[in-house]
């Protein structure tokens, strides 16, 4: 599943990514995400998780914290 990255909040490495469904919100562990990014992964499970970063062509280790989200949950998730 693709999604782009809507939101990044840089001092909890928190990424708001928009899919099909809803929005995703992920911890990024040992990267940063750009407004605009396409992020590939499954997108729809919580927990662990590995993404991949095709705009900058970078794998990375996630965890997801709410998927399907409204834009007001994913707000709070990413405060």
């Amino acid at each position: 599943m693709n999604g782009t990255v809507i939101a990044f909040n840089k001092i909890k490495g928190f990424a708001a990514i928009k899919t099909g469904g809803g929005i995703t919100v992920a911890e990024l562990f040992s990267c940063e995400a750009d407004i605009g990014d396409v992020i590939t992964g499954d997108l729809e499970n919580l927990g662990d998780e590995t993404f991949y970063n095709s705009t900058q062509s970078e794998e990375f280790d996630v965890y997801v914290h709410g998927v399907r989200c409204s834009e007001s949950d994913s707000e709070k998730l990413m405060d």
